[in-house]
């Protein structure tokens, strides 16, 4: 009797994952549609939809307007050819359409989040990445089987021929309008003539991922420093140079013109302002700040602060940026130009909805500084360990007699 009931139980569930197989794409247009909000009236609205206009893509109508108005638009032609675009039935889905499209227009289900190439709408602007090579521009012509894109420019000049692309991996950024900035790879597997435009096919993919942004560009360094622990009376950040053999010795791991990540002997407490002074091609740089976080490595007695930058000449931040910018590997400072690229075409986005802004006259600015990804949460560092500071000597690190200026007392 058992073994009958366990038969029966795989059986039960063979036929399940079957059924699931088979209607895979049925069963997510559900899924997704009630996961959105939507009530089953709806989403049967929009399943048949689909299905009259024969869309490859049905679960696209959750996340692309202009899908969506093409649909409508195909449905009335449909219904105007077979006599039906004035019966009880066809009003009554147009009706429940227009009203779903105004609920997607008003409240945009972008806000989710995109997974795939195939929501992109035509007319999207790119930026395309070609490692090694830079960065070019490009808007898609048509979304279908495959992205159709026209072949990418540098500066509106076409500087490689469609047939140089085909094979090529490359990462392509974008900015969706009101939601955000994404990545994806992909490869161009073919290139022709599109409504006579010179095009690139790209395959699809559905590992789209947001871009975060920072607020300025960081750069992995190994600066020796020096730290000075400023007075009550000197805690409106001064900015004036140091005895160069005072303070505490440190090592900066990484920095921006914003500020650093030091490694010092000690436990660091948070919250302290402190003046950092370095040097960088002769010049002495002094950024005066706060420490906002720190990471402390018992074993070592060593700590890490996570130093915000509250003030710096305007001719230092200059060196500090352009040495920043100078020392990033060739692949990031791609990605940085790609970021901006989107941030461009966010900011001209927006100002096209204010209606103030003529986009022919748009330039493009060299990647310098707020051109990447953005802390949604307090930034940690890999905890990886040096010699440098295992040999600091005693008397140079942070000593015992300093500790309770940094220790929480």
């Amino acid at each position: 009797m058992y073994i009958i009931f366990l038969i029966l139980g795989i059986l039960v569930i063979g036929l399940c994952v079957r059924l699931f197989v088979l209607h895979k794409n049925t069963i997510s247009f559900f899924v997704t549609g009630i996961d959105s909000g939507f009530s089953i009236a709806e989403i049967f609205s929009l399943w048949k939809l689909a299905k009259l206009c024969d869309l490859e893509e049905p679960t696209s109508l959750y996340l692309s307007l202009p899908a969506l108005s093409r649909s409508i638009s195909k449905l009335l032609s449909i219904s105007r050819s077979n006599g039906t675009e004035f019966s009880k039935n066809t009003q009554k889905l147009l009706t429940k359409l227009y009203t779903y499209r105004t609920k997607v227009e008003l409240d945009p289900l972008s806000k989710k989040g995109l997974k795939s190439s195939k929501y992109l709408d035509e007319g999207q602007k790119l930026r395309v990445v070609l490692k090694g090579v830079g960065v070019f521009s490009s808007r898609i012509e048509m979304n279908g089987r495959e992205l159709i894109i026209h072949v990418p420019s540098k500066n509106g000049i076409i500087t490689m021929y469609g047939n140089e692309w085909v094979g090529q991996r490359v990462s392509i950024y974008l900015w969706r309008k009101d939601d955000a900035c994404y990545v994806f790879d992909s490869t161009v597997i073919g290139s022709g003539q599109y409504a006579s435009i010179p095009v690139l096919y790209i395959s699809h993919s559905s590992d789209l991922t947001r871009v975060q942004k920072r607020k300025s560009v960081r750069s992995k360094c190994a600066i020796s420093a020096r730290m000075f622990l400023p007075s009550v009376k000197d805690f409106a950040y001064d900015t004036s140079l140091e005895d160069p053999s005072g303070g505490y010795r440190c090592m900066i791991e990484d920095i921006s013109g914003d500020g650093a990540l030091i490694r010092i002997g000690g436990k660091g407490r948070n919250g302290i302002p402190i003046k950092l002074q370095f040097s960088i091609e002769e010049r002495f740089i002094v950024m005066a700040g706060i420490v906002r976080a720190v990471e402390y490595n018992r074993d070592l007695n060593q700590s890490r602060l996570h130093f915000e930058c509250i003030k710096i000449e305007p001719e230092l931040r200059n060196i500090v940026l352009s040495f920043v910018y100078n020392v990033l590997p060739q692949e990031e400072k791609e990605v940085l130009e790609a970021i901006q690229g989107t941030e461009e075409d966010k900011t001209v986005d927006e100002q096209q909805k204010d209606g103030n802004i003529n986009t022919e006259n748009m330039e493009r600015k060299l990647p310098q500084e707020n051109m990447v990804e953005e802390d949604t949460e307090e930034e940690t560092e890999e905890q990886h360990e040096d010699d440098v500071f295992a040999s600091l000597p005693v008397e140079d690190s942070l000593s015992n007699d300093s500790l309770d200026m940094l220790e929480p007392l």
